[in-house]
């Protein structure tokens, strides 16, 4: 599993490969099952996560993962622990999910799941990367077309909170503030939440992501680090067999058959030597003289 996300990764990487991969429903199905079903952070989930957050710029994919709730809730889910998560996956989670949030099905189930989402948001506003700042900002800018998100808001104070940020926070994310807090306090004859679903809009160009291949490097040394690997790998596998190749036979490794006559544990003689059944100077057999 990990090599073929990492191959599907690859071709997200370039802009032909993403296209030519969006018009792959099936592919698209399994990677959105394969990431709502993951239960850990890892290579995999990462893999996938970067894979989607790529193809979900194109609109056929975003109408596909649209189709449920279930990657939405999945992602607002997770996010409601983001110690829990790297940075890798923090990233590109926002990322997906703000690609999502662009179209009215995207904010519908946001809107449908208000209460989880303000614990997200208000759980990454400040949160130390200025990506994450951007995405999360960029979700709820778009959530707050909905009526039911806007009123939710309200009740729990997100306005306050929002105004207390943008007076000491970076330039850049108090503009961006200020800008949900305009949406929040806009009125709902202003606020079209339709918007974003044109069927005449542009569709946003997907363009070759350099990043992409330097990220599954990084991730092949990983999973090399994993485990031992040439020279250490070769003399922990074949010294330890050739070891126990080695070592005498115990009295406990030896598997006797009942039926041989010739095979009888030792026993002492009257002169105190040892002697067998037969064969070796038993009364079976011919002595040695």
């Amino acid at each position: 599993m990990e090599n073929f996300t990492r191959l599907i990764h690859c071709f997200c990487a370039l802009s032909t490969g993403c296209i030519y991969l969006s018009d792959h429903s099936l592919l698209v199905e399994h990677l959105v099952l394969t990431l709502t079903s993951s239960t850990e952070d890892d290579v995999v989930r990462q893999v996938v996560l970067g894979a989607l957050q790529t193809l979900s710029l194109t609109r056929s994919v975003q109408s596909q993962m649209l189709r449920s709730p279930d990657a939405v809730i999945w992602m607002l889910t997770l996010l409601t622990d983001p110690d829990d998560l790297c940075e890798y996956t923090l990233h590109h989670t926002t990322a997906l999910l703000m690609n999502l949030s662009l179209r009215t099905q995207g904010r519908i189930y946001l809107a449908e799941n208000s209460s989880l989402l303000l614990t997200v948001v208000e759980g990454l506003l400040e949160h130390e990367s200025s990506l994450v700042r951007e995405y999360i900002n960029g979700i709820l800018f778009s959530a707050l077309n909905m009526k039911e998100v806007r009123e939710k808001a309200k009740e729990t104070g997100l306005g306050e909170s929002m105004s207390m940020l943008i007076e000491i926070c970076p330039e850049d994310t108090a503009q961006q503030l200020q800008f949900c807090l305009d949406q929040l306090d806009s009125p709902a004859s202003e606020i079209d939440p339709n918007v974003g679903d044109s069927e005449d809009e542009e569709e946003e160009t997907v363009e070759d992501n350099p990043d992409a291949l330097t990220m599954d490097l990084q991730l092949a040394e990983m999973l090399d680090k994993r485990g031992l690997q040439g020279e250490e790998l070769l003399c922990s596998h074949y010294l330890t067999d050739m070891k126990l190749r080695l070592q005498p036979p115990t009295v406990d490794s030896l598997v006797l058959d009942d039926d041989d006559d010739d095979l009888q544990p030792p026993r002492a003689s009257s002169k105190g030597q040892p002697t067998s059944g037969g064969g070796l100077g038993g009364s079976g057999g011919p002595g040695l003289g």
